[in-house]
């Protein structure tokens, strides 16, 4: 502007001079020679002027421009994607022990005899006597199976004896219920010619009282349930360690179930704003707000599944989908600078952790963030101190970076309900690592990383709204819980998860190359990771389930390691301007990393113990601005337990009950398709 303004002005002062001449000049006869000098002088000057000019313009564009970039330069990524989602033959607890365990968690599973207008002590032993809930074990569907599993349970000790019925005067029983010990009853059995150890024999036993019913009446129904050292119900919402062993060994011989669970169609819409500045040429800032918001869900809070892919916590609650919140991805300082023929930098923030490559090549986008996806895709805390060594080395593209970052903090100003208990000793987790590019020719790549998680809690504090909950006490502080207490989540209300305990230190390394080649994009990454187990989980549900150690269960403290495949290719095509890519994934028994924090709805392909396979195609519609992208995943699981680190993995087939106590997948596939805008 100040630009036109100086040049019209000088315009029109120069037409007037020509127009009119010098002043006074109007009544003499010109001087020729002198006018055109001074006509030649003008125009130099004007000359002189305008370069001026343009200097200022220049010099004041220029502030004007990086009064508004230097501050801050905004990018917006905008993804509305359509989801299908389908698991083929998860495992489940089978339809009677998911009702059993809902009546249990209810404390309505074991009820007092005299609910069926029985004395509740016959027995004579001092303690009130329990039997099955009669609405539930006289059901036509369970009853059969509850029959099958009592011979067992008789032997096992959870049955304390059962009453005959009334009817059963053939046997000489009288009239009025008769209490039947344990004990009087194996003396019946061996009485008869069978052996009380022998569970035919005692199946035996049972059908035939079954038989003598003659009032409709079974014996099943007035099994009477054994009861804890404290005079609790077995079965009953509180129980003792004993009585947790006795809990897991049944449900460790129940067969699960297998369920088809569908979701046809589930929409988000992702949105990020990148924000960048760079206030001189050795500081600048980068960051990033996010969200993921799933269509008609607005509470950021998922149902827990067993897995901590369903809890919203810090390192995915970016990438998963949660509510409309929008909160600070990534937020860092970097400091440049050079030492000889090192260029350096260190950077301090919260770091670019999502994304990192070669994830870049399905996702049709730049590279993300520092790590390497395979092994490390998790939002996290932290630093890194970065060397550029091509120079010195001769070697083009070599970087070796020094990464540290915190994944938990344990202090009381963060809020933990057990922080400023005497008793707690849980410390903060701390991730420390290198990632040395070998070789960077703007084609071809070849990069390690190697990091170590130490003091890894078992999980990360986050929310989630859990089917029912487990309590405990330890009474002597051995780090073994003494009693137990099962509460149902009656309202589905959110909890607060949160570690209880240091379980072990992870070691991870990685191994990434690679390339391009006329418009293709190949790459291969191997990926291991080694276990040094240290600690037992301190939290009731864990210790229940038994995983309660880092990929050990029941407190095992083994190291073992586990190893992963990744491998991609993608296609340019040249007459739809578009790609086509295709991916593999192989993960091994006790495969883990820290990798939930993946983009996608379903589970982590890159935690995945088992094979994964995904076909995608990307077609531009205006440039590189607005996108559509289409594929589907197919999930082949082999072992339980894929992206926990806790528990021992199993053989899908070798999985029970107490496994699927939350569905555990066997096979799952997924459709997407997504429009992408970016500006």
């Amino acid at each position: 502007m100040l630009k036109r303004y100086g040049t019209f002005m000088l315009a029109g002062m120069a037409a007037n001079f020509l127009l009119t001449g010098p002043v006074g000049a109007a009544t003499a006869e010109p001087n020729k020679p002198a006018l055109e000098q001074e006509v030649q002088e003008l125009k130099k000057k004007l000359t002189d002027v305008q370069g001026m000019l343009d200097e200022l313009d220049a010099r004041v564009g220029d502030t004007e421009k990086h009064s508004t970039t230097d501050r801050l330069l905004w990018n917006v990524d905008l993804r509305t994607e359509l989801n299908s989602l389908h698991y083929q033959d998860a495992l489940v607890m089978p339809e009677f022990a998911q009702v059993m365990l809902g009546l249990w968690a209810f404390d309505k599973m074991a009820v007092p005899l005299s609910d069926f207008d029985l004395p509740s002590n016959p027995s004579g032993d001092g303690h009130t006597d329990y039997t099955f809930n009669g609405m539930y074990a006289q059901d036509a569907k369970y009853k059969p199976v509850l029959q099958g599993m009592m011979p067992n349970m008789y032997m096992g000790g959870f049955i304390s004896g059962f009453y005959l019925p009334t009817g059963a005067e053939g046997f000489g029983l009288g009239t009025d219920p008769l209490f039947v010990s344990k004990a009087m009853a194996d003396g019946m059995i061996d009485g008869m010619g069978g052996n009380h150890n022998n569970p035919a024999d005692v199946a035996a036993f049972f059908v035939m009282f079954n038989g003598a019913v003659t009032d409709g009446v079974p014996v099943l129904a007035n099994s009477a349930t054994a009861s804890t050292a404290a005079g609790a119900p077995l079965f009953g919402r509180e129980f003792d360690r004993n009585a947790r062993d006795m809990y897991k060994a049944m449900f460790r011989n129940i067969a699960p179930a297998k369920q088809d669970i569908d979701n046809d169609a589930i929409m988000t819409a992702r949105l990020r704003l990148d924000m960048k500045s760079d206030a001189t040429a050795n500081v600048s800032f980068g960051g990033r707000l996010s969200a993921n918001k799933v269509f008609g869900d607005s509470s950021g809070v998922q149902w827990f599944t067993g897995s901590f892919d369903s809890v919203a916590m810090d390192g995915n609650v970016h990438q998963k989908g949660s509510d409309s919140a929008v909160r600070m991805e990534r937020g860092f300082v970097t400091y440049r600078n050079d030492w000889d023929d090192v260029h350096w930098h260190f950077s301090l923030g919260r770091r670019p952790a999502l994304g990192g490559a070669p994830w870049e090549v399905g996702a049709n986008s730049q590279i993300g963030a520092s790590p390497l996806s395979h092994a490390i895709n998790w939002q996290f805390d932290g630093a890194s101190l970065g060397f550029d060594i091509s120079k010195p080395t001769h070697v083009e593209g070599m970087n070796f970076k020094i990464c540290w970052g915190q994944g938990f903090e344990s202090g009381p100003a963060s809020g933990n309900s057990y922080a400023m208990d005497y008793s707690s000793d849980v410390k903060d987790v701390h991730f420390l690592g290198y990632i040395f590019r070998l070789y960077d020719d703007g084609k071809t790549t070849v990069s390690n990383m190697t990091a170590r998680a130490m003091k890894v809690t078992d999980g990360f504090t986050g929310l989630t709204a859990m089917p029912f909950a487990i309590n405990g006490l330890d009474y002597n502080n051995d780090g073994a819980f003494d009693t137990f207490t099962l509460s149902a989540n009656t309202g589905g209300y959110i909890s607060r998860f949160e570690p209880s305990a240091n379980i072990g230190d992870m070691d991870l390394i990685t191994l990434l190359m690679q390339t391009k080649y006329e418009g293709w994009d190949f790459f291969l990454s191997l990926a291991g990771n080694m276990a040094h187990p240290d600690g037992q989980s301190q939290s009731a549900m864990m210790q229940f389930m038994g995983t309660d150690a880092m990929l050990n269960s029941d407190g095992g403290q083994e190291s073992r390691s586990g190893q992963s495949v990744w491998l991609g290719v993608k296609a340019p095509i040249a007459f739809t301007k578009g790609s086509l890519g295709f991916e593999y994934n192989w993960g091994s028994k006790y495969w883990f990393g820290f990798n939930g924090g993946e983009d996608t709805l379903g589970a982590s392909k890159l935690a995945t113990r088992g094979q994964v396979y995904e076909l995608y195609y990307h077609q531009p519609v205006v440039g590189t601005k607005f996108l559509i992208s289409l594929g589907g995943q197919y999930f082949d699981y082999k072992y339980t337990g894929s992206g926990n680190p806790l528990g021992e993995a199993k053989e899908i087939d070798e999985a029970n009950a107490l496994d699927a106590l939350m569905p555990v997948p066997t096979k799952m596939w997924s459709g997407y398709i997504n429009l992408n805008y970016r500006w």
